[in-house]
Formats: C-alpha cells, structure tokens, sequence
C-alpha cells in the first residue's frame, strides 16, 4: 500500500473483490515475497492495518488485508447465521487458495484470533508462523463492558447501539478512544473506521455479541487444538487494553509453549497497538520472521 494513501475512499479504490458463495470479500494485496496475513477483529477492518502494512511492504513483505464479511468494504448480510466464526474461517482459506498462496505468516487481532483458530481447526497446515495481537484465547482476562452472555436483554440493547443512526458513530468513538493510550485519530483515519459503521455493520456486530456462550465453549476445543501445536508464535499485547487485559499473557505464553524472547508485552499502548506503535511491531514481526 502506497504511503501517500491517507484516506479511507483511496484506500477503498485499491481494494480488490473476491466472491465467495454469492458474497463479495474486500482485500488488499500488495507488495511481493513472503506472504503475511493480517486479520482484524471487531468493530474493525483491514483499514486497522494500513500504518502496519506501510513497515512490512519496505521490509519486502506481500501484504493481505481482507475484511471479514459484515465489515469494513465487504458484504454485510443481514443473515446473522453467516457470520458464524467456522465461515468466516472458510471464506479466508479461500481467499488465499484464490491467490495461489497455500502457506502464510498469520497475524491476527481481537475477534480475529476466533478466526483464526477456526482456521487452524478446519484447515490445518497452512500457517507458517503466527502472530498474536490482543486477542482471544481466554476467558480469563477478557473483561467486555458487561457478560454478553448472561443479560440477553442487554446484549440486545448494546448491539442496538451500532444499529441507531444516533448513537453508532458515538460507540465507533468510544471503542477507539478506549483503546489508545497515546494517539489521537485525525478526521481522515476516524473515516475508515465510521463509514463501515454508516453502512450497516449491525448484523456481524450482533452475531458477535450473542454467541459469547457458543465460542466459550469452543475455547476448550481450541485450547487443545493450539496446546498440541508446533507453530513458531510471536506475542505482542497493549499492557492498558482493559478488555484484553495482560493478564492472558502468560496464560498464552504456558498454553503455546512460546518462548520468553518472544513475548513483547508493551508499555503505555493499549488494544489497537497497530495505530500506536506500527513501526516498532513491524520490526518485531520482521526480525521474528526471518529469525535475524
């Protein structure tokens, strides 16, 4: 991705489509050489990754940034059932397999860590090394504002938020002042994030807030499936992200076997590390890639 790309309307004129089972997929593909996914979670896109991406393209890096059906530029359905996270899975195995790239570095965040052990249950081998950003692999030290499972009625009310012309670009906000320590979006990048929001994010949102009992089940499923793993795994966490809080670091650190060296637990930065820190996690991904 080109440096000079500040505005989310460029950036969205760079992104390809890939259709999959009737439903449009946004991507970018940029840059040559070892392959690097870069998976988003929730509310988000690959619009996340663009400060990121800028650092693994100088590093020589072909960089994927899709969007998970239901956000950023892809189609947003408003059958809840699509969003289910093996589908999800399924859609982004594709898309690689449509790129011709059978294994890949793996980066993921947030809700993107479910996916990502989805693919990892349904396709196994096809990662070469994965890379851990403030993501979901225990239920201990993942504190949301409230338990999604337990009150459905305030399930239902939270997730109206994103639905309400009124209140969805106050929750976009929110979710992103929380999340930084030291970094305040400009207009161009708050763009990225809200117009996702203006068309209808709704449904993924929803889908995600009222299975919290579904995928805590499934942690179990995935603990055993990542406990027996050999894949070469990075771990850089935000020590303020008060929703993914520190404390599953060592938890992940025991569970994956990861060695000390490569865990990078990060001072003053908080859940969207990406936007705070891109050149030093760049660097950290690079030097962990090509083990130099």
């Amino acid at each position: 991705m080109e440096k000079w790309i500040k505005r989310y309307n460029s950036y969205r004129k760079q992104q390809k489509m890939f259709e999959y089972e009737g439903h449009q997929i946004a991507y970018i593909d940029e840059g040559e050489g070892e392959p690097i996914l870069l998976l988003h979670g929730l509310p988000n896109s690959g619009w996340m990754y663009r400060l990121l991406a800028d650092q693994l393209l100088t590093y020589g890096y072909r960089v994927i940034m899709p969007d998970l059906l239901g956000f950023g530029n892809s189609d947003k359905p408003t059958d809840t059932s699509l969003y289910d996270f093996d589908l999800q899975s399924h859609r982004i195995v594709a898309l690689m397999e449509h790129l011709e790239i059978a294994r890949w570095n793996h980066c993921c965040h947030d809700m993107g860590g479910i996916v990502t052990w989805e693919i990892m249950q349904n396709h196994p081998g096809h990662i070469k090394n994965l890379l851990l950003l403030n993501t979901i692999v225990f239920k201990e030290g993942f504190c949301p504002p409230f338990q999604f499972d337990k009150r459905k009625w305030l399930t239902n009310q939270w997730s109206n938020l994103y639905n309400s012309r009124l209140t969805r670009g106050r929750m976009i906000k929110s979710t992103l002042s929380g999340g930084l320590c030291n970094k305040k979006m400009n207009e161009d990048e708050l763009e990225g994030y809200l117009k996702p929001a203006r068309e209808n994010i709704y449904p993924a949102v929803h889908h995600f807030f009222t299975n919290f009992k579904t995928f805590y089940k499934e942690l179990d499923d995935y603990h055993f499936i990542l406990k027996n793993m050999t894949l070469p795994t990075l771990v850089i966490w935000g020590s303020e992200d008060k929703i993914l809080q520190a404390k599953q670091v060592p938890l992940i650190k025991d569970l994956l076997k990861v060695e000390a060296h490569d865990v990078v637990l990060m001072d003053d930065v908080s859940h969207y590390l990406m936007e705070e820190v891109p050149e030093l996690i760049g660097s950290l991904m690079h030097r962990f890639i090509c083990n130099c």
